[in-house]
């Protein structure tokens, strides 16, 4: 589908693979919203303080020297805020903060296809009450309604964590 960049080195590193097998290579940009996931601090990914993604700030002007590569090109925006989430409202702000910085890149000429939500749907362990899939689903679609912007997810732990057991 794309390479998701987490770095300008990561971003230079495949511009020039792409450009020495004659390839453009699709990518997508992890950006941090800085947005609390209101979960463990160990799997939380989306503060600024946590190590997963680029800034806001400097997501831009990464987006515009990718622009300018010639073995790169733009698809998508990321963002993952952090795993076992409980409630959709922190991924709705994080989204938030996506579409605010998509209208930032669409005025410089920055055009992407999709958002990737990234995944962290809770699942059940002890009393937990995780949102499911069609309620997070339907409420990112009502934000994007009218974009044309396509959705990805990656649902992990909420598909695999009670799959089995271990014996």
């Amino acid at each position: 589908h794309c390479f998701n960049i987490e770095s300008e080195a990561e971003l230079q590193r495949i511009n020039e693979i792409a450009i020495n097998n004659s390839q453009v290579a699709p990518i997508s940009i992890r950006v941090n919203p800085d947005v609390n996931a209101d979960t463990h601090p160990y799997i939380s990914t989306g503060l600024k303080e946590n190590k997963f993604g680029i800034s806001m700030e400097k997501a831009i002007q990464l987006y515009l020297h990718a622009k300018k590569m010639q073995g790169i090109c733009i698809k998508g925006l990321d963002f993952h805020i952090g795993s076992q989430l409980t409630s959709i409202r922190p991924i709705l702000d994080a989204l938030d903060r996506i579409l605010t910085l998509n209208d930032q890149l669409l005025s410089r000429g920055v055009t992407i296809e999709h958002i990737n939500i990234g995944g962290g749907l809770g699942v059940t362990y002890n009393d937990e009450i995780p949102p499911t899939p069609d309620e997070l689903i339907s409420a990112v679609k009502g934000k994007l309604r009218g974009s044309g912007l396509k959705i990805v997810v990656e649902p992990g732990r909420s598909i695999a964590a009670n799959a089995g057991i271990l014996v």
